[in-house]
């Protein structure tokens, strides 16, 4: 996905209104967040944080202009961010945050998605109880969007 994302254009100052645009900038924030762990060097790493960060900005500034509707995007990235300086308690209350204004949104995706990735956290810090609620969390809410095939995908890759 990075290599992606460095050869397209940046089409987000002209479309910043549109939630399609929105959302483009959350993944492409949370795509920078969850390659920088894999970075090969600091610098690397520091900078697709810094990308992503710049990205969590331009969505706080939707969200200050009324538009709530990508507030549960800011506690996810906010989450990642936490994740990876291993602020174990910011991360986790952002992923609560996450979770719970994507409920009250109706944004089953996206309330899917940040269980998912609240598994994958817990999973590596060794809390297998919750991520094992995290995982059966998500399972149901991609079935219930009628995500078959990320379910199939899921059920293989984490038993």
């Amino acid at each position: 996905a990075l290599p992606c994302l460095a050869e397209a254009p940046d089409t987000r100052n002209r479309y910043l209104a549109m939630h399609a645009s929105a959302r483009g900038m959350f993944l492409e924030a949370l795509v920078y967040l969850k390659t920088s762990s894999h970075a090969s060097s600091w610098l690397a790493r520091r900078k697709r944080k810094m990308k992503a960060i710049k990205t969590l900005r331009k969505l706080h500034g939707l969200v200050e202009q009324g538009n709530d509707d990508v507030r549960h995007y800011m506690h996810i990235l906010m989450a990642e961010c936490y994740v990876l300086e291993k602020n174990v308690s910011a991360a986790e209350n952002n992923f609560k945050a996450a979770i719970s204004i994507a409920e009250l949104g109706g944004f089953l995706h996206d309330k899917a998605l940040a269980h998912d990735l609240a598994c994958a956290w817990y999973k590596a810090q060794g809390k297998d109880d919750w991520a094992n609620f995290h995982f059966e969390s998500s399972q149901k809410l991609y079935t219930e969007w009628g995500a078959t095939s990320k379910v199939e995908t899921e059920h293989i890759y984490y038993n």
